[in-house]
């Protein structure tokens, strides 16, 4: 017997002896075993090991979906991926990457500085043909990110097509360790490093925290404070007229990485959020550390209807204290707390939902499923600073800036000029008021 079978087999007598053992408290645990084991008798084509894995997988997924929205089980692949955004590194090359609908394609979009891309002659718009050996006109953009990425110090062959180039380009890239900044300015300084000065208004500093919407980076993640800390020493705090922090379109990420950032707005012992668990008890409740900085400086919130979670706790902490105003429009509403926990040796991942997150004020951040626009949940905009846009407008708002973020280098046209109206409400805020 092959040895991959044997240990399949025991674990197969592991699991159905952990159940039996337990069906007393959970005797659902005994009808599933009963299920899978009908299933692997019964079904009219054999049951392999990679099937049996996706109907595991399938299962846990339909379970928790009946708890609540934000409660999911993650296979390894989409584990794999959500670490890496969490921890804001992995090996690779450092380019962004999406289809290209019209070129029938894969195209890079985009390139993180100092990564081996950066430093080789890759440019935004060229066209993915081959990586190592294998063409990949056919393949989807997951697949073809697994291709890119690998262990750190390894080799890949990539085969570019450019506008303007008969021959493809080839190119033999090490993979290194890729950090993902997740703490962004408004435009590039000349060596590509961001400027924290908003473009045309120099005496306003501009803060963003990186979100899937406007590039494929991640929310809140480990080196969030480190870098928001660097970004705020750029700054003159004598010389500002005031300090936008942009959350638009980020669906949150760390708990703590959230705490630190409004530390950094506000004195210490200040309270940050309150997490409640069953029954409305009090679990924790999070203060402000410090420093505090730039507490003279006015500050405004931008949020939209994809701020979530981490995004939330900041924009509401701030706007409950007074330290910043919140423009744009009203966030998510997903104020639950979301505990990980590795499942399967550490390659899967369970997002289990155990508390909601409640602001200074005692308000509630979270949307309950049947929750009307008349309730109390979300982060509204203080009345003279909301700025709705629609599905189109928000595309069109992407769109722009994501081709504003592409590094210097790698551009071959400026940017078209565009006016986001969330942003220009901000700005006109503290304008009116430093002329006061």
């Amino acid at each position: 017997m092959p040895r991959r079978n044997f240990i399949v087999i025991i674990a197969a007598a592991i699991v159905s002896f952990a159940c039996y053992k337990v069906a007393d408290h959970h005797p659902y645990g005994r009808y599933f075993a009963d299920i899978m084991g009908k299933i692997d008798r019964l079904y009219y084509q054999p049951i392999d090991d990679a099937k049996r894995e996706r109907l595991f997988d399938s299962a846990i997924v339909g379970m928790l979906h009946e708890l609540d929205i934000h409660s999911e089980f993650m296979p390894r692949e989409e584990a794999r991926e959500f670490l890496s955004g969490i921890d804001q590194r992995y090996g690779g090359v450092g380019i962004e990457v999406k289809p290209d609908a019209k070129a029938k394609r894969i195209t890079v979009t985009n390139l993180l500085v100092g990564s081996p891309a950066y430093n080789s002659n890759v440019r935004a718009g060229d066209g993915i043909l081959r990586i190592d050996d294998k063409a990949v006109k056919d393949v989807d953009l997951a697949e073809v990110t697994d291709m890119i990425r690998g262990p750190i110090g390894s080799k890949v062959r990539l085969s570019l097509e450019r506008a303007g180039q008969k021959a493809p380009i080839d190119l033999s890239l090490t993979r290194a360790e890729i950090h993902v900044d997740s703490i962004l300015g408004d435009t590039r300084n000349d060596d590509d490093s961001w400027n924290f000065h908003l473009q045309g208004h120099p005496e306003i500093g501009y803060i963003r925290i990186g979100s899937e919407g406007f590039s494929p980076r991640g929310g809140f993640g480990d080196r969030t404070a480190e870098e928001i800390k660097a970004a705020l020493a750029t700054l003159d705090e004598k010389k500002l007229k005031g300090l936008i922090l942009d959350l638009r379109f980020n669906g949150g990420g760390r708990f703590d990485a959230a705490i630190d950032v409004c530390s950094q707005f506000l004195p210490p012992g200040e309270i940050v959020v309150t997490t409640k668990g069953r029954d409305g008890r009090v679990m924790t409740e999070e203060k402000s550390s410090g420093p505090g900085t730039f507490r003279a400086v006015p500050m405004v919130v931008l949020v939209n209807s994809m701020s979530a979670s981490a995004s939330e706790i900041v924009a509401a902490c701030l706007q409950d204290h007074h330290r910043a105003a919140v423009a744009g429009q009203r966030s998510y509403g997903k104020g639950t707390v979301q505990k990980v926990l590795p499942v399967e040796g550490n390659q899967s991942v369970l997002k289990l939902t155990t508390a909601t997150y409640w602001r200074p004020s005692n308000k509630n951040i979270h949307r309950d499923k049947d929750a009307k626009e008349s309730d109390e949940w979300g982060v509204v905009p203080d009345k003279e600073l909301a700025v709705t846009l629609d599905s189109s407008g928000t595309e069109t708002l992407l769109n722009a800036r994501a081709e504003r973020d592409v590094v210097h280098r790698a551009q071959s046209h400026p940017p078209a000029a565009y006016v986001d109206a969330q942003l220009q409400k901000a700005i006109d805020y503290l304008e009116k008021g430093a002329s006061k």
